[in-house]
């Protein structure tokens, strides 16, 4: 089983995705974060070109264990679309995810990655990838506003999970 947390900036995913890790589950860290430390010279094209396929690669190299991944190929999509008004490649995901999760947003932070440049196109963001979601047939569940803890709680529990 594939699950997706995904939201905007901002809201959390990082901290559960680890969280589920030290817990024992296996976990896709987020792509972008990757390239965009390993390439801060790079144009915003070319870095999400590498992006794309990166996380198109690692995604059709999952196995049949469950993984919990720190956004999708879905979310380049939207990234492009907005920050570039465009696609710049082509998705080539072969497999449909089990689960979406959308963390509700907290307070926008800035940090040495993140490419929104304020809070409000960080929601613009958010707003974009719920609809994407929802467009392609996903039913996404909202992960509410609480302490890292309770969040892997809720979502385990809607995916019969235990620890």
């Amino acid at each position: 089983m594939i699950y997706v947390l995904t939201g905007g900036a901002s809201c959390g995913k990082t901290s559960v995705i680890e969280h589920l890790k030290e817990k024992g589950f296996n976990v896709l860290a987020e792509t972008a974060k990757e390239v965009l430390r390993e390439f801060p010279d790079w144009s915003y094209k070319k870095k999400q070109v590498e992006i794309f396929r990166r996380q198109t690669e690692r995604e059709n190299a999952l196995g049949e264990e469950d993984v919990f991944m720190d956004r999708s190929v879905i979310d380049c999509q939207i990234y492009s679309k907005i920050l570039l008004d465009r696609v710049p490649v082509k998705i080539k995901v072969k497999r449909r995810y089990d689960k979406i999760f959308i963390l509700d947003r907290l307070p926008f932070v800035k940090n040495d990655v993140r490419i929104e440049s304020d809070e409000e196109e960080a929601q613009k963001i958010h707003n974009a990838l719920v609809e994407e979601y929802r467009s392609l047939g996903y039913k996404p569940v909202f992960v509410p506003v609480m302490n890292v803890d309770e969040r892997v709680g809720f979502i385990l529990d809607k995916i019969d999970k235990r620890c």
